[in-house]
């Protein structure tokens, strides 16, 4: 493209052509030695690491003539980018962006990387990159800080760089860009969303650079207690360096001294953002259920500490620590567990938010037990089947001190053991306990009970309130894995023996539409049910008191 051509296409703000970013078509000259960067490389930690899964992706992409990437504040995109530039010297070009910066700021930053004097305009950086003999890389950081004519700039280079030359654009997000045109095109490469979270290799490469002992379990809660947030990551890795404590007692440790450093970076970078009231913003992201779905999707549009999980938008987790600023909920209220569906736990109505899913999982299997509650061994070997003795019984003990911290945070340290106990077994104070689940198979039983007294309007009764609770089946929507697999078949399997005692009590009363209704729903029970474990007639007499003769199947 000539430089003609290309003055109209880079404009100011208002539309005007940019003075002074296209010269006159310059006479060709011959290229010399390939001139060594001069420019500085920002400074990192001397423990930074590079981070494999990123620059796995940059490889994977390099034909593209942009690779852009969008990550939240503190996730290590500018430390990925200078350890990936410091290993490439002369390959790779590093600059970032300075907010408001004019266009001639970003091109002397350009020619200090090519060892150039300077370079006054746009065709000045071109020719630049044109005489690079070899394959060139340019890493463009803090683009979404740039004023409007730079951004002009950057979008215009995507389409006038020479075949050799690749940029790798660096951002918060991706809102200030058009990029569907350059990805339509085959010109662009868009990132994914976690492409900077720390993964369990980036965890342990980082333990090595430390001089951290870690175990599997280790890497496992602090990448899921994080979120793989690269800020909290180096901290809590920091902490167990110098502490010598286990990795999930650093990151605990961390949490609590950095509670203030934390809070005033996010609130620092949500006021810096103009996204709405800084505090405001805070209190949301803190909040045990944030329900403004608009909000969330509005902050991580932004790349401000909102991710994308399985079950929707929700702030990162680390955010629950701020929880404990809210007061405790008062009076004896019960704990109220949903688990047909996706799982949900509250307590006066306010959300326990869980650290990690681990410890979540723990009061779902607990909350599935006859009697609430579970020996050490019984969970060490569901929950830690692969991992040393020593290290499973300390995983464990980390998981109860965490799930005290979840309920301590909704209704106060010394009101804890009303609802959870960690001494001996392992339970829930089931008499303050009201579970779906539970109540499922009271109901179950008692209408096994009443039908083999004959009471069969009784047996009706608890057998259609016991059809009414379950609206989905086990955690659905959720990651099972066993044992959890085993205990939704059996549910299944409940489900099914009270639809078929349903039908046929309803025929006895003469009511063939609330037998068709229940006929129906059984036959789909029967089409959606996903495949499980196989159920055995002494489990479901075991859990729902329904003998082996009683699970024959009558024709609906």
């Amino acid at each position: 493209m000539s430089s003609q051509s290309r003055t109209p296409r880079v404009r100011a703000a208002d539309g005007s052509p940019v003075l002074g970013l296209v010269s006159p078509p310059a006479p060709a000259r011959s290229a010399p030695d390939q001139p060594r960067s001069s420019a500085p490389l920002p400074r990192t930690s001397p423990r930074s690491i590079r981070r494999a899964r990123f620059e796995r992706w940059l490889a994977e992409n390099e034909g593209y003539a942009l690779r852009f990437a969008a990550a939240a504040p503190g996730t290590g995109k500018t430390t990925a980018a200078v350890e990936y530039a410091r290993a490439n010297a002369g390959r790779v070009w590093y600059v970032s962006v300075a907010a408001a910066a004019p266009p001639a700021a970003l091109f002397r930053r350009l020619a200090a990387n090519a060892g150039a004097a300077d370079a006054a305009t746009y065709d000045d950086v071109l020719d630049l990159m044109r005489r690079h003999a070899e394959a060139l890389e340019i890493v463009v950081d803090d683009v979404d800080q740039a004023s409007a004519d730079v951004v002009g700039v950057l979008d215009q280079l995507v389409t006038d760089v020479p075949p050799h030359v690749s940029l790798i654009y660096l951002a918060r997000a991706r809102r200030r860009f058009e990029l569907a045109r350059h990805i339509v095109n085959g010109l662009a490469s868009v990132a994914p969303a976690d492409l900077f979270d720390f993964d369990d290799d980036d965890v342990r490469a980082l333990a090595t650079a430390h001089g951290v002992a870690v175990g599997e379990d280790d890497v496992a809660f602090l990448r899921e207690s994080s979120d793989g947030w690269a800020l909290v990551v180096a901290g809590a890795m920091r902490t167990a360096a110098s502490t010598k404590a286990t990795l999930p007692d650093a990151f605990l440790e961390w949490m609590d001294s950095h509670r203030g450093t934390l809070r005033d970076f996010t609130t620092a970078v949500l006021s810096a953002a103009n996204a709405g009231d800084p505090d405001q913003l805070f209190a949301t992201l803190a909040a045990p259920a944030p329900e403004d779905a608009e909000l969330l999707s509005s902050l991580e549009e932004r790349g401000l500490f909102v991710r994308r999980a399985e079950d929707g938008l929700r702030p990162y987790r680390v955010m629950t620590a701020f929880q404990r600023d809210a007061a405790p909920v008062e009076g004896n209220q019960p704990l109220v567990l949903a688990m047909f569906g996706r799982f949900r736990s509250t307590i006066g109505g306010r959300a326990i938010v869980w650290l990690r899913r681990r410890e979540q999982q723990i009061v779902e299997y607990l909350a599935l037990t006859r009697t609430g509650g579970a020996e050490r061994d019984e969970l060490i070997a569901l929950f830690w089947p692969d991992t040393s003795p020593s290290l499973a019984q300390q995983s464990l003990r980390t998981a109860c001190s965490n799930i005290r911290k979840a309920f301590a945070t909704v209704v106060g340290q010394d009101a804890v053991e009303q609802y959870f106990e960690r001494r001996g077994a392992i339970e829930l104070r089931v008499e303050n306990v009201v579970a779906d689940v539970r109540r499922f198979r009271e109901h179950v039983i008692a209408g096994e009970t009443a039908l083999r007294a004959d009471d069969r309007q009784q047996a009706f009764a608890h057998y259609a309130a016991a059809e009414r609770l379950f609206t989905m089946p086990l955690l659905a929507g959720e990651p099972c894995g066993p044992p959890f697999d085993a205990y939704a078949g059996m549910f299944d399997e409940a489900l099914a023996v009270v639809l078929d005692r349903l039908v046929e009590l309803a025929r006895e009363r003469n009511d063939l539409d609330l037998a068709r209704t229940y006929a129906e729903r059984l036959r789909r029970h029967a089409q959606e049910r996903v495949e499980r474990p196989q159920t055995e007639a002494a489990q479901l007499e075991s859990m729902f008191a329904i003998r082996p003769r009683d699970t024959k199947r009558r024709s609906a």
